[in-house]
């Protein structure tokens, strides 16, 4: 399965555009062949105002789906990405996959970002780089999001996980555009 890049998707009008991690719309790219689809964002009348953006770093930089277990490695300053069993290295791999996609979200007109939490490539917290036996996981930030951030650092991002309400959707949807998020709400009363 293949994901299109965004700038392949058109502009949708009196739409707000947001790039999303593909599992949480339900879509089966997860290592296992399976999504985190939150229901939230598939179903509440809110979400009718937006044009989702489906991405997945790690399937579309040619990982495929299903696909080996992945985890940060190493130092925490330059941490690899290998494999679980096989201990293949995905860094380089990944990496020039989000430095391209970084460029290409940037300039395709996406107010905010919704991605998977603690994803090697798209956590925003809580990933975990393994450093030596014995020692605590380092506590970090996904490769996608991190290059994102760097770029641009006024994004607005959140993760999935923490749009569990729509108190929470609105606050996320109100950071995105705040004039156009009003008028759409108070036109679903």
């Amino acid at each position: 399965m293949s994901i299109s890049l965004p700038t392949t998707h058109p502009f949708a009008p009196g739409r707000i555009r947001v790039a999303i991690s593909a599992c949480l719309l339900g879509i089966p790219v997860r290592y296992d062949g399976g999504h985190k689809e939150n229901p939230l964002l598939t179903n509440s009348p809110l979400t009718a105002h937006m044009q989702w953006i489906p991405f997945c770093p790690e399937q579309e930089c040619g990982l495929g789906t299903p696909r080996e277990p992945m985890q940060w490695q190493g130092d925490p300053l330059q941490p690899r990405l290998r494999a679980l069993h096989s201990q293949r290295d995905y860094t380089q791999q990944l990496q020039q996959w989000c430095t391209r996609q970084v460029r290409l979200q940037r300039h395709a007109g996406i107010a905010g970002w919704l991605l998977k939490s603690r994803s090697p490539s798209c956590g925003v917290t809580g990933v975990e780089i393994q450093q030596a036996p014995g020692q605590p996981p380092h506590r970090s930030i996904g490769l996608f999001p991190r290059l994102l951030l760097a770029s641009k650092p006024q994004a607005v991002i959140t993760e999935g996980d923490l749009l569990q309400d729509e108190p929470a959707l609105v606050h996320f949807l109100s950071r995105l555009a705040p004039a156009t998020y009003y008028a759409c709400s108070h036109s679903a009363d």
